[in-house]
């Protein structure tokens, strides 16, 4: 049961204490860190029109899709703004998810 008082006293961040402790969630840490790290890395591939730095995100990104599907516990897609442009997706994004990949 999720303690109020812990939200009341230390905000967002002790609701994520909370929730951790209380079982509400039960994504290992890691898995949630890669979730976040995919938004993070899609974030930095739109802010440069670099083709090398885009390269490397997208290889990172890849690595890091490879990393949630090994989990075994990757259970939603991210969200579109999460998400690389489709030609910079990796294969396994799209083979994993069963989507198909947009014709260029």
């Amino acid at each position: 049961m999720l303690d109020y008082r812990v939200l009341r006293h230390n905000g967002i961040a002790g609701l994520a204490n909370v929730r951790k402790v209380t079982g509400m969630f039960h994504y290992p840490a890691s898995v949630t860190q890669e979730e976040q790290r995919l938004g993070e890395l899609a974030m930095r591939f739109r802010g440069t029109r670099d083709t090398t730095q885009r390269d490397e995100i997208a290889a990172d990104y890849s690595e890091t899709v490879d990393r949630l599907i090994a989990s075994g516990q990757w259970s939603s897609a991210p969200a579109p703004e999460d998400q690389l442009p489709d030609e910079a997706m990796p294969e396994a994004f799209f083979d994993f998810w069963s989507r198909t990949k947009p014709a260029s």
